[in-house]
């Protein structure tokens, strides 16, 4: 056989489109997707494009808590006076509330309280209706800046302490102090708690309650003596809150629109309200 001839002619250029299946070229093919250094510029150029409809976003209010009765609103809830729990770290003041507000009890182990907790209680004087906004604070030292945010405006003061702990009664002093230079229009209330203790073992008690009782009527302070397990004297304590607010606020508006003189003291009605 002879060698096949190679032809002289000029070559044929190269097809530079892709090819499909038949040998024909595909005009309308897609471009190769970028690379990564090519995506990575795209999305940092976006990124530094400012925004013509950008603007600055307004400052988040701090909330701050209400400052008392009067119809302030507190968490949603409307509520007619502002009652704060106070006392040391571990007294039940939280099992208070659960009793005051659920009627139950829960064992422990307990979480401490951090900064606050807040209920509304709707309680009834006579044929008004009473809403009690309660705050539950944190006993421990560590949140007592904290705790006087709480108590600012605030009607009504329940000052916890434990039967069975002496130290308790001493941060209870503390507290009374407290409230007696910032609060002055603050009603006090003294509340030893876990009187169920004691019934187990009258010999558990390390508060005597002629001491508090005398310190009680010092500072003109009504004393209960309560158990949030078996429910003793629980409701007596806040009845008493409502009804204090309703015969407080009665008379303070009968003395601004009547000008009663506080210095007549043989009215039943100033009896009544300051002498319970």
């Amino acid at each position: 056989m002879g060698r096949r001839r190679r032809r002289s002619g000029p070559r044929r250029p190269a097809r530079s489109g892709p090819r499909l299946l038949g040998g024909r070229h595909a005009a309308s093919a897609r471009p190769a997707p970028p690379g990564p250094a090519a995506r990575f510029r795209r999305a940092a150029a976006r990124f530094r494009r400012p925004r013509a409809s950008a603007a600055p976003a307004p400052p988040r209010p701090v909330v701050a808590p209400p400052r008392g009765g009067g119809g302030a609103r507190m968490s949603g809830r409307r509520v007619d006076a502002k009652v704060v729990l106070l006392g040391q770290e571990g007294v039940g003041k939280s099992s208070l509330v659960e009793r005051c507000a659920h009627r139950r009890f829960r064992p422990g182990p307990y979480q401490n309280t951090i900064g606050a907790a807040f209920v509304a209680k709707v309680m009834s004087v006579g044929e008004q209706t009473v809403t009690l906004g309660i705050w539950d604070t944190a006993g421990s030292e560590r949140y007592e800046a904290m705790s006087r945010i709480y108590y600012r405006g605030a009607r009504a003061a329940v000052v916890c302490y434990d039967l069975t702990d002496s130290s308790s009664f001493q941060r209870a002093k503390f507290w009374v102090n407290e409230l007696q230079n910032c609060e002055e229009g603050c009603r006090i209330y003294l509340c030893g708690t876990k009187s169920d203790l004691l019934e187990e073992d009258r010999r558990k008690r390390g508060v005597d309650f002629h001491d508090v009782q005398d310190y009680a009527d010092e500072i003109k302070a009504e004393l209960f003596e309560t158990s949030s397990k078996t429910g003793q004297c629980v409701d007596e304590l806040f009845q008493k809150v409502a009804e204090d607010y309703v015969h407080f606020t009665a008379f303070q508006v009968m003395t601004e629109e009547k000008g009663v003189d506080l210095g007549q003291r043989s009215g039943a009605y100033f009896y009544s309200c300051c002498h319970h």
